[in-house]
């Protein structure tokens, strides 16, 4: 896998399966709502994380994942 999203959400959460990662996969973090907390590293390159969503998300992440 080289890349996955995480949608962030205050309830349970859903597994669809594993497969083998890719060390240099990069990861997107979309969080509904802001808050004070983040899972993601500021100073990880290969990790991008939003916190509230608007219209301007889908144009930054895919920029983030074409690199």
């Amino acid at each position: 896998m080289d890349r996955f999203l995480l949608l962030g959400s205050e309830g349970g959460t859903y597994y669809v399966g594993e497969r083998a990662l890719n060390p240099a996969a990069k990861a997107v973090v979309l969080a509904a709502t802001a808050n004070a907390g983040s899972v993601v590293p500021d100073d990880d390159p290969l990790s991008l994380g939003c916190a509230g969503f608007d219209a301007a998300v889908p144009q930054v992440v895919a920029g983030f994942l074409k690199g």
